[in-house]
Parts: structure tokens; sequence; C-alpha cells
């Protein structure tokens, strides 16, 4: 076999919409397609498991060979906390075998993409990297992924998160009266014109994304707060094998597999180049699974389209039948940030609380069991208000309004951060206080309000980003060239996007996801070949990534079998391409 090669993938049968398939796989291969464990991905629907095993409707291969021997099953949760669910791969799913698409004749041969699996390149100890002083220098700091001036900053005054009481203004970095030492006079209320006190300080509600139009009311992670209104700040988002942008108008284009009618353009047909779809304008979010999308939009709705098989769209029943358009979540509103994994969807909802549907086999819903619910259920055991959700393969988190993050689902990787390997109720992040948090394929990775990186869970690529291969089941250190703005995570790799406008990833690079061009795995931050101009960034579950340029323009990367690269081929890409069209 040759040194790049991962698996080859036959298909035998074709068995209630299942591909059943033969995995000859060499030792690098990925542990998918095996009794109990997920189906090998194709990015495009069902997978293949070995035969004769079928890929259930929750995406976990049931039955076993004649005269198999059961599978390993010390990767399981301890005590019993999640039953039935299943062991989870060490590597990302392999985005192949795709299920037949509308055209048979036409569909893409079954030979399997290069995808060895090295270990992480050798790497020298990880050192403390300052910011670079031209990018946020003294007396400027780096609070909450911004620089502000700490000298005069009301919000900020000589240290992030330090606002001044209400009646007093910052002054070389000390909060003073309003009206003394020649300071301006507070405005009625005992803030200075245009700010407004929350909490007994003054906050900018114009532009505070934690009260954005008012006290309290935090826009959802990726946000911003425009005019006093959360706004998407990204116009590019990813799913698992298809890309989404947002047209100046507010309308989008999307590119990828599409046999389950997950792009929303009203077919079930693949798109190598960006295609217009049906999501509603003005959208705000757009996350999706490997067989469905939702998106929030601008009134706090939520739509969904592709796959309903598990529940996942929302509907109130399970279907077999995709939707190939948009379709409003009954029973939502005010929603103000959403994700989804696998097979489930999350939202948070307007007064703060957290709900979940569709896929449960891990508990990833959170409701405390594992039925899988066609419709919203309140995730059980969280208190306080959330302001954001993000989802993994089958693990789930939401961050709360101070900060603190909770995690519930599979952990066999130590993806839920609660320091071990078990328990997959909601519980607490060790030791976090975060301003932003992304769930990836089996691990995790959060910024916090100083632009530091902090990753955790399943680490056999680097891709928890701290120089090893161990697994850290709480949270550790990675040093970015400068601080972040944006963390992103998908398949085995993990993005940030600095202050510099430049991006640096880690992880697994086979397929491109590192994109410095090697396809050599990266156990540190390593910079994306040529991309220092990036305003957005995308990555979620996914073995690609996009990111959106200064010019307006999108550059993606990575694995391409199903062209969610969108540059009109079916080419794995090491490094950034531009997509056309948009």
């Amino acid at each position: 076999m040759p040194p790049l090669a991962l698996a080859r993938v036959v298909v035998t049968a074709l068995l209630a919409g299942c591909a059943v398939a033969n995995v000859d796989a060499d030792a690098n291969a990925p542990p998918c397609g095996r009794a109990g464990l997920p189906c090998c991905d194709d990015a495009m629907g069902l997978g293949a498991c070995a035969a004769p095993l079928t890929c259930g409707p929750d995406r976990v291969c049931a039955g076993k060979p004649d005269g198999a021997a059961p599978d390993d099953a010390s990767d399981a949760p301890a005590g019993g906390d999640a039953p039935d669910a299943p062991a989870a791969p060490d590597v990302p799913p392999v985005e192949d075998a795709p299920l037949v698409d509308a055209e048979p004749d036409r569909a893409a041969p079954l030979d399997v993409a290069p995808t060895d699996a090295p270990g992480p390149t050798d790497a020298a100890a990880p050192t403390d990297v300052a910011a670079p002083t031209d990018v946020c220098a003294a007396p400027r700091g780096v609070c909450g992924g911004q620089c502000v001036d700490l000298a005069a900053s009301a919000l900020h005054c000589g240290a992030c998160g330090r606002a001044c009481p209400v009646a007093q203004q910052c002054s070389g970095g000390r909060c003073v009266a309003c009206g003394a030492l020649g300071q301006p006079t507070c405005a009625a209320g005992g803030c200075l014109s245009g700010l407004v006190a929350c909490g007994g300080t003054c906050r900018d509600a114009a532009l505070d994304a934690q009260h954005c139009g008012a006290c309290g009311r935090a826009c959802a992670m990726g946000m911003r707060c425009e005019a006093g209104t959360c706004r998407a700040a990204s116009g590019v988002f990813v799913t698992s094998g298809c890309s989404f942008a947002r047209n100046a108008d507010g309308g989008f284009r999307a590119w990828g597999t599409n046999a389950g009618a997950q792009l929303g353009d009203g077919s079930t047909t693949a798109r190598l180049t960006p295609s217009v779809t049906m999501i509603p304008m003005g959208a705000e979010e757009v996350v999706g699974g490997t067989q469905h999308t939702c998106a929030r939009l601008a009134d706090g709705s939520v739509s969904c389209w592709g796959s309903g098989n598990v529940g996942q769209l929302g509907t109130g029943a399970a279907s077999a039948t995709v939707r190939p358009t948009p379709a409003p979540v009954p029973g939502l509103s005010g929603v103000t940030s959403i994700a989804a994994g696998a097979s489930h969807t999350c939202a948070v909802r307007g007064d703060g609380t957290v709900a979940c549907w569709g896929g449960n086999n891990a508990m990833q819903l959170g409701t405390g069991d594992t039925a899988n619910r066609p419709a919203p259920a309140s995730v059980v055991g969280l208190s306080g208000t959330f302001v954001a959700v993000t989802a993994g393969y089958n693990h789930t988190c939401a961050r709360r309004a101070d900060g603190a993050v909770y995690c519930w689902g599979l952990n066999t990787s130590g993806q839920l951060g609660n320091g071990g390997t078990s328990g997959a109720g909601p519980s607490a992040v060790t030791g976090l206080v975060a301003a932003e948090v992304s769930a990836g394929y089996l691990n995790t990775c959060a910024r916090l309000a100083d632009g530091s990186v902090r990753c955790w869970g399943q680490n056999s690529y680097g891709q928890v980003g701290d120089g090893s291969s161990t697994t850290r089941p709480s949270p550790v250190t990675v040093r970015t060239a400068a601080p972040a703005l944006e963390v992103r995570v998908g398949a085995a790799f993990a993005c940030a996007r600095l202050m510099t406008q430049a991006v640096q990833c880690w992880g697994y690079n086979t397929n491109g996801g590192v994109g410095d061009g090697s396809g050599a795995n990266r156990a540190t931050p390593t910079p994306v070949t040529g991309l220092t101009d990036a305003t957005a960034l995308a990555l979620s579950n996914s073995s690609h990534a996009c990111a959106r340029v200064a010019s307006g323009g999108v550059r993606c990367w990575g694995y391409n079998r199903q062209g969610q690269v969108g540059d009109g081929s079916t080419t794995t890409r090491l490094a950034p391409v531009a997509v056309p069209e948009i």
C-alpha cells in the first residue's frame, strides 16, 4: 500500500440506504466502521461499515460479523454514565464511500484520497510568545479579542475587565470621578454620554457584546455588537462537507456535498463551486452535521433542512425523507446561538437556557438519557444565563455569561474537559473562564479574554496544540504567535485567527487541514500559507476550513473529495485557494 494510503473502501451492497462496505485499512486507518463505532463518514450521508454490518440511523455500525471477537471497549465511558454510547475513533471519520447520488452512473469513484496519518512532527518545547508590539503596544492591551486603551477605557481601566463604576471615568489607568481632574461630566444615570449603567458599571451598549442594546443582552460566539444589535461577524461558515458564504446583499451561496439536500438549494446535487441557496436573507449563523444544516435568523428563529432521520431538524418527528429547503423549528424564539454535531442540534434560547434535539446515543442532548428527541428539549443540570453553544461529533458545550463553560455527551477522549474520561452529564470545564469556546470532532478549544488559547481532548495528531500527542482531559495552553480573535475546531485539527489577521492551525494535516502546504501533522500552531488578511474563520467537525479575507473574498483549504473547497475541483488542497464568484 502506498505510504499515504489510509483505506481501500469497496462497496459490496446497498441496504436500507446505507453503504455496506469492506474496509481494508492499514495501521494508520481510522478505527471506524466496526461494530459499536461510528460509520466511516463520507461527508455525504450514512457512510460505510465493515460487511456485514449496517450503518444505523444514529450513525453507529450495528451487528457483528460472524465469528468476530468483541470490540475493544477500553475507550467506553466509565461508570455507565452513557449507556450504549459508541466508542469514538481516535481520528477523524473517513469522508469517503459516498452515498449514491441522484445520478448513480456519475457517482465519484470510491478509491479514497491519500490519508496516512503519521504522528505529530517533532517540535521544540513551546515558549511564551508575546503579541507583536506593532499590534497592540502599551498602554493598549488585548481584551476580549480587541485592542483597547487601558489608560482611558472605562470598561477596561488599567486591566481587562476592570470597569469603572457609575459616576467614574478612566484616566491614566485609574478610575476617577466624572468632572474631577478635568474629566468630562457624567450624563444622567452617572455615565458619560453614549454609555449605560449595567451592574454598577458604565457600558457601551452600542458596541459591547456582553451588553448589546441592553444590559445583560450578550451576543453569541462569533457575533459582534453593531449599533446595539448582535450581528454575525463571520461571512463564511463550514459544516461537514459543505461551505456557505454570505453575499453583500445578505443572501447565501453554498458548495460541497449535497446528497442529503444539506446545501439548501432545493436539490441533492453536489456543487463544486458556489451555488445560490434558499437560506433566508439575513441569516446570522449557519451550522450543520453530516446530513443536516440549520440557520439562525435575525428575528431569533431557527430554520433547518436536509436529513431528519433522527429528529435533527427539530420538526417534531423523525423522517427518512430529506427536506430540501429551510423550514422553521417550532417552539424556538429569541435564539442567540446555535450549534450542530454529527446528528444533533442545539440552541441558546432568549431566556438564556439551552435546548437540544436529534440523535442522543452518547447523551449529547443533555437530557439525562439516550433517547433521541425530534423537537427541542431543555438541557438538564445547567444553571445561570448561557450565551453560546457549540457541538463536536457527539458532545456539546455551552458558555455561560460569566465565562464558565459546561460540556456534556461523549467523553472517551476527555473532550468534556472535566479532568477525566467519564461522565456524560453537564459538568464544568476545569478552571476555565472563556470568551469563546469551540467544540470539534473529539476535542475542544477556548479563547480567553486576553486572546490566549486553551484546548483539551483527543491529541493523537497534535490537535490540542501543546507540542505533544498526549490526550488532555483538562485545558492546556496553546502558544499562538499573537493574541487570538477567534478559535475554531475541526476534525482533529484546530485554527486560530490572530490580531495580525494571520491564521495558525495545528493537528491532523494529511488532508491539508493545517493549510501549510506540507501535509505533515503539526503539534503546535503553524502559519497557514499566504493567509495574512483574514477577517473571519470557519471550521466545524470538518476536514476542510475557510476564511473570509479583507477583500471580501473567501479562501478554503483541506479535504475536497466532495467539492467543499469550492474551487471547481475535487482535489484536496494542502494550502488555501480562492473560491470563485464570492
